[in-house]
């Protein structure tokens, strides 16, 4: 978390969003195509790390008010869904593994792109993580970037109608599916619990009681091209995820199909 709040924005969201996918891909390829004989063995461990990791996720998030090291708490949270998916050692847990995955790499890229945009104007500002009360009042300085902010957190934390609300239903009906009710119950339990400081970053660029907020560069047209079509993109693939899911199957079955062919 030092590391987080340390670093330079840019090699932070690169980092915190970009790694993850070729990571998975590699534990996909390990232990679906490898290792799958041994399925018993490390299924155990993985499922209980992605539950301890949801919970470690949810929990220590409440408290932060610095953006960078909320987003940290809550990629920590968002991996133990995934490795939750993981451990399911069924196709659908794949499926449903990477189509969360690039659902949250976009949300990812849409939020870390807004922190890069976002540059007060404020003499002798040496601190790269940014606070809550830097989007204190964003709604009158710019409303539609605020309105994205807000849908993109909607999506981040699961809320209904939106294209994160589908990824983890689509998480939790895969560990139904294997029966482990328990499971998918906690990390139901666990998801209520982190929407809190989702909704916390709403309430700030809304409900904050405040006259005066925070002072923004204006930002350019080539980037505000780029970041609207992040924001449509969630939008875009919650009206029809077909497209996404119709390309997760065909990168599944070129990682995995020797596997499952022999074993199932």
């Amino acid at each position: 978390l030092d590391v987080y709040e340390g670093s330079p924005t840019s090699s932070t969201f690169f980092f915190a969003v970009i790694t993850k996918l070729s990571l998975f891909v590699l534990l996909i390829r390990l232990c679906y195509s490898s290792f799958y004989s041994l399925q018993s063995s490390w299924q155990f461990y993985s499922i209980w790390v992605g539950v301890f990791s949801i919970f470690i996720g949810s929990f220590g998030g409440l408290k932060q008010r610095k953006i960078k090291t909320l987003l940290a708490y809550s990629s920590i949270s968002h991996m133990g869904y995934v490795l939750v998916a993981f451990s399911t050692g069924t196709y659908l847990g794949i499926q449903m593994l990477l189509f969360y995955l690039v659902i949250y790499m976009i949300s990812g890229l849409a939020v870390w792109y807004i922190l890069l945009l976002l540059r007060l104007k404020q003499k002798n500002l040496n601190k790269y993580n940014k606070e809550m009360g830097d989007f204190v009042l964003l709604r009158k300085s710019n409303l539609s970037l605020s309105l994205a902010l807000s849908l993109t957190m909607f999506s981040i934390a699961g809320i209904p109608s939106m294209i994160g609300f589908l990824a983890k239903l689509s998480i939790f009906l895969s560990v139904v599916g294997i029966s482990y009710y328990f499971i998918a119950f906690i990390s139901i339990l666990f998801s209520v619990i982190s929407t809190f400081y989702y909704i916390r970053v709403v309430k700030v660029l809304y409900f904050e009681n405040l006259l005066v907020g925070k002072l923004y560069y204006p930002i350019s047209t080539l980037k505000t091209v780029l970041f609207s079509l992040l924001i449509f993109s969630l939008i875009f693939l919650f009206i029809n995820p077909t497209l996404l899911y119709l390309i997760n199957d065909r990168v599944i079955l070129s990682l995995i199909s020797f596997s499952f062919n022999e074993y199932i």
